[in-house]
């Protein structure tokens, strides 16, 4: 179930930052925006690409029934080790990664999107 969720958000979150980021396309052409606004637009995608590369590199503990597993990836999740190493890794890995990237590497465009929002039309 866990597994379920996290997916969902993930889903969620990139849908989400598609709408953020023509939002962000549109507000950059059509709206007035602060000379700040155009330039932490334009470092969010050098961000967005470091953060997607990054998640590559997400893992962490997950204990099950005494034993303590290293999960790769979220919100998708892409692999998995048992304690003597062994890895369950499958036809899901590569579209996880994937997902992982898009998700990470469209985040700051979303916290732009939100911020933009808050601070009005000339953010």
């Amino acid at each position: 179930m866990l597994v379920l969720g996290f997916a969902a958000f993930g889903l969620f979150g990139i849908v989400l930052a598609v709408f953020a980021i023509r939002a962000n396309r549109r507000r950059a052409k059509y709206g007035v925006v602060s000379a700040r606004w155009l330039i932490a637009r334009r470092w969010s995608w050098l961000l967005g690409v470091a953060l997607g590369i990054g998640s590559y590199f997400i893992w962490f503990p997950l204990h099950d029934s005494g034993e303590t597993w290293r999960v790769m990836g979220f919100p998708f999740f892409a692999a998995a080790f048992d304690p003597r190493g062994s890895d369950y890794v499958g036809i899901t890995t590569i579209p996880a990664v994937v997902g992982n990237f898009l998700f990470f590497a469209a985040l700051p465009q979303f916290i732009l999107w939100v911020t933009g929002r808050f601070r009005g039309r000339g953010a």
